[in-house]
Formats: structure tokens, C-alpha cells, sequence
């Protein structure tokens, strides 16, 4: 089975195009789950509601777990979402050019550290960076040795939040998220850059 987590399938740059497991084959289809909704796609994260598709019988397995481990979905919550979805995506589209041109000031401000390799952005609203030629980098004598180290030093000497690589399984990495205002994300950047300056 594959479980495809297709939350961020419409937040997609440069004219991309998703395309989920399920459309390989017949076969696929019938052996993927999609796990979907609408936190991100309608900027819609605290009413808290997704789904998942899959064949009946999995879905009714899902259905069983998930009625003895959480709660239903608030009607509130169902109603808006219905509503979100019904109107289109129009404003999905408006806020994906927005993402696209906020992700385009964080790559430019950052394309002259050759030391600080990023992942390629083609979707969603954060940014990886490559920090391995800061580890070991010592600031005030003190050496940094891991991303928790670098991401706590950033925060607290330079007042900028990314979260540490290893709580996605690389040590040797930040994650940044351009979903803020181009003027927070050029403040930021210009923290970030003036942090890693200052290792020696």
C-alpha cells in the first residue's frame, strides 16, 4: 500500500502540475490512500478537517480507528469547508502567485551564500537549507554541532525561527517557511544571514 499525502497538491510553482500515485494504474489506484484537506490548499489551518480516499474496505478500517482515537469533525468546521470548496479555487490560485513571489524574495536574498545550499522550491511554502558547511562552525568559541544547535543560536542571538533538519531525519539541515509577509520574510532572511556571518 502507499499512503500519498497530497495536502499540499495545489500550493505547486512554476507552472507544475500534481499528479498523485493513484493515476499510475487501476492497480495503483486500488492499493493507494490519499490523505487530503484543506488546511493548505484554503489557508484554512485551525478548523482542522481532511479526508482520506482510498478502496471501501480500508476506508471503513480508517473510519473505525479514527471514531475510538479522535472526535468528528465539528459541523461548523464540515460547512465552512463545504463552502471553501464549493467556491473554487480562484483564491487558491491568487495565493499560490503570492506564495510563488514570496518563495522568489527568499531565493534571490539568499543566492549569494554559496555555503548555504536550498533545496529546490516547486511547492509549498517552505524552504530546506543544506546548513552542512555551518556545522562545526563556532560562535564565541562554542562549536555548533547540530541543527537543534544552529536553529537555537539563530533564535536567540538573531531572533529568526526555522526548525532543526533532524526532526525530519537530517541533522544537517534547517526548514524555513516563506508563509509570511515579504516584509517579515526580507527581516528574516537579513537575520539569517547576518547569524551565519558571524560563525567562524
Amino acid at each position: 500500500l502507499v499512503i500519498s499525502d497530497e495536502i499540499y497538491d495545489q500550493i505547486i510553482f512554476d507552472g507544475r502540475k500534481h499528479y498523485s500515485f493513484a493515476n499510475v494504474s487501476e492497480e495503483a489506484m486500488k492499493r493507494t490512500i490519499i490523505v487530503n484537506g484543506v488546511s493548505k490548499t484554503f489557508a484554512m489551518t485551525g478548523w482542522r478537517l481532511g479526508w482520506l480516499i482510498a478502496e471501501e474496505d480500508i476506508a471503513g478500517a480508517a473510519a473505525k480507528i479514527s471514531s475510538h482515537t479522535i472526535s468528528c469533525a465539528s459541523s461548523v468546521s464540515q460547512k465552512a469547508s463545504l463552502e471553501a470548496m464549493k467556491a473554487g479555487f480562484g483564491c487558491v490560485e491568487t495565493m499560490r502567485n503570492e506564495y510563488q513571489k514570496r518563495r522568489d524574495v527568499l531565493k534571490n536574498m539568499l543566492s549569494d551564500m554559496p555555503s548555504l545550499k536550498i533545496a529546490p522550491l516547486e511547492g509549498a511554502f517552505f524552504a530546506w537549507l543544506d546548513i552542512s558547511d555551518y556545522i562545526g562552525k563556532k560562535w564565541k568559541s562554542t562549536p555548533v554541532l547540530s541543527s537543534d544547535e544552529l536553529a537555537s543560536y539563530l533564535l536567540k542571538e538573531h531572533h529568526v525561527a526555522l526548525v532543526p533538519g533532524h526532526a525530519f531525519g537530517d541533522d544537517k539541515a534547517l526548514r524555513i517557511s516563506y508563509a509570511a509577509s515579504e516584509e517579515d520574510i526580507r527581516k528574516g532572511i537579513g537575520r539569517l544571514k547576518k547569524g551565519l556571518s558571524q560563525l567562524d
